[in-house]
């Protein structure tokens, strides 16, 4: 259909082309419009098959996320049971061991804040005797 023309020869190049065109034009008018919608309808059904299997697999992947979810959520409930049940235990077995150890612990924190909060930063003072002296002046 697509045969080569003499490079050197313009006119046969033309011709060749015409040839070629009106074959092109005779295949497109032989076209039904009846397979191009079949075709058509083909590629729909094909890309919708498609998409229904990816769809499928996000629900899948979806409910194994929401499965591991619930099952991480119930082991760490059981832990947390578990570890009440043991500080319980403690506290029951014994109070003033458990009473001394949390005083304990606030005095530390109460001491550490107040240090803090003892010893303004150097940076709002100088701040401070700027302005002092502005205002003498």
């Amino acid at each position: 259909m697509f045969g080569q023309a003499a490079i050197g020869d313009p006119r046969a190049r033309v011709g060749e082309l015409m040839r070629n065109l009106r074959d092109l034009e005779t295949s497109v008018r032989s076209l039904d419009h009846r397979d191009a919608s079949r075709a058509s309808a083909d590629l729909r059904e094909s890309i919708g098959t498609a998409l229904d299997h990816i769809v499928e697999r996000f629900r899948t992947g979806a409910g194994y996320a929401a499965n591991e979810a619930a099952r991480i959520s119930q082991r760490a409930n059981a832990a947390g049971r578990n570890s009440y049940e043991l500080l319980k235990g403690e506290v029951d077995a014994h109070p003033l061991v458990v009473l001394g150890v949390a005083a304990g612990i606030g005095i530390l924190l109460g001491a550490s804040l107040f240090r803090r909060s003892g010893k303004p930063s150097s940076e709002p003072r100088r701040h401070r005797r700027r302005i002092k002296r502005r205002a003498r002046k």
